[in-house]
């Protein structure tokens, strides 16, 4: 590119550095965007949440176990979540803290949660808890709190 002047070289050179100056500032202003996203990710996973877990229609008989008694059988969740247990069975289950050989009642317990019964546990501690339904035992789950 020719110039005819200095003045339209100077004209130019103007022209040029607002142009940089213009895409410096969409720059920074990308990437606080960027930062502020990244923020909100970051707070909305930090927030508590709720998980649901099913308890399936036929798991009063055997034939479920050893992971679809409950559903999702096994979840992975952050301390200060919650759990919500939904029971679609026709028959009671309950959701009952350890095993049939080592029942932890004072860790949680649902109590009978009767057909379309639900009942929430908010996990504060971090560890592995395994649980099972006193009626049917061979219905069994773990929450691990991290």
């Amino acid at each position: 590119m020719l110039f005819r002047s200095a003045e339209a070289l100077a004209e130019a050179l103007a022209e040029s550095e607002a142009l940089a100056e213009a895409l410096a500032e969409t720059l920074a202003e990308a990437e606080a965007l960027a930062e502020a996203e990244a923020l909100a990710e970051t707070l909305a996973e930090a927030k508590p949440k709720t998980v649901h877990v099913e308890i399936p229609a036929g798991t009063s008989a055997p034939g479920c176990e050893p992971n679809s008694c409950y559903s999702p059988a096994k979840i992975t969740i952050n301390a200060g979540d919650t759990v919500h247990w939904m029971n679609v069975d026709s028959a009671a289950h309950t959701v009952t803290a350890g095993t049939s050989a080592d029942v932890k009642i004072e860790v949680f317990d649902s109590s009978l949660l009767m057909a379309d019964g639900t009942w929430s546990h908010e996990f504060n501690d971090a560890g592995i808890y395994d649980y099972f339904c006193m009626v049917h035992p061979w219905m069994i789950g773990t929450v691990t709190v991290n």
